[in-house]
């Protein structure tokens, strides 16, 4: 039996962090700095709503690292024990 392929464009705090990997703390500065897409949806005339965050600009912010530059040498002197934090 086939397997359901499909995949949602948006999502709520937690299946954005799911999906992403990332905390839902950080995805929420992301969305407070304009980094990532999100809408808050909500009836006409209500204050409450829920926020959504669009998967396809969090995958875009998350591809946008792939082949930077990295902090690599000291990463791998922690993982030696030379630095002690």
């Amino acid at each position: 039996m086939a397997k359901n392929t499909f995949k949602p464009r948006w999502a709520q705090y937690p299946g954005a962090a799911r999906h992403s990997g990332l905390s839902t703390r950080l995805l929420e500065e992301l969305v407070k700095e304009g980094i990532i897409v999100s809408s808050l949806v909500r009836r006409p005339g209500r204050t409450r709503g829920v926020r959504l965050i669009d998967l396809h600009s969090l995958d875009a912010y998350i591809e946008s690292g792939v082949g930077g530059k990295t902090d690599m040498t000291v990463l791998q002197r922690k993982s030696k024990g030379a630095i002690n934090d």
